[in-house]
């Protein structure tokens, strides 16, 4: 009984691993979407009072442009640390990510925004379901406190973790297709849709 119980709490932690992993991941794409077209995030964080103005004519001046490119720096040596170094500290600043975004996305439904440009996009929509996915990838990354760092659990797997970063890049991109088509909309840009 005990080897079993062993067995499924490794099995537990890969899976917590696995999808701590996914949140690491999201946070890159994002911080390189934004470093690449900060203009979405400037807008957003102006539309919700972050850059000390309200709304989406705060200009897109270096300091704002600035703000938004460290942002998405910031995430991508987030999401980095969650995968490589693992442990308590990363794990816990990818938590705390999620439940900002997740905060902020409330916001932006709140305000009516079009967009939370999380991916650094003016076509991610703010909705519940992207709520409820930051709040998850929250917790998971809360609960890989005590887990391996995600590179190391590619070394325990066969295939040199093959399988375990197809999975993770396959669910990831899910995630990101999923959270940047609202519901209702076939995924074509607001552009489009006017």
């Amino acid at each position: 009984m005990g080897v079993v119980m062993g067995v499924v709490m490794d099995v537990m932690l890969d899976l917590v691993t696995g999808v701590h992993a996914v949140a690491a991941v999201l946070l890159i794409v994002s911080g390189i979407l934004k470093l690449r077209d900060p203009a979405p995030t400037v807008e957003f964080l102006g539309s919700v009072g972050l850059l000390g103005s309200s709304g989406p004519d705060i200009g897109d001046g270096p300091r704002q442009t600035a703000a938004a490119r460290i942002i998405g720096g910031f995430e991508i040596a987030v999401g980095l640390a969650g995968l490589v170094v693992g442990g308590n500290f990363p794990a816990l600043v990818v938590a705390a990510l999620y439940l900002m975004f997740a905060g902020l996305v409330g916001r932006a439904m709140t305000l009516g925004l079009p967009s939370c440009a999380c991916f650094g996009s003016a076509d991610t929509p703010p909705s519940s379901a992207h709520i409820v996915v930051d709040l998850v990838l929250a917790a998971v990354s809360v609960a890989a406190v005590g887990a391996d760092a995600p590179v190391d659990v590619m070394d325990s797997q066969p295939l040199g973790g093959l399988l375990f970063v197809v999975v993770v890049g396959v669910v990831a991109g899910v995630l990101l297709t999923l959270l940047k088509v609202s519901p209702g909309t076939s995924g074509r840009s607001r552009s489009q849709r006017a």
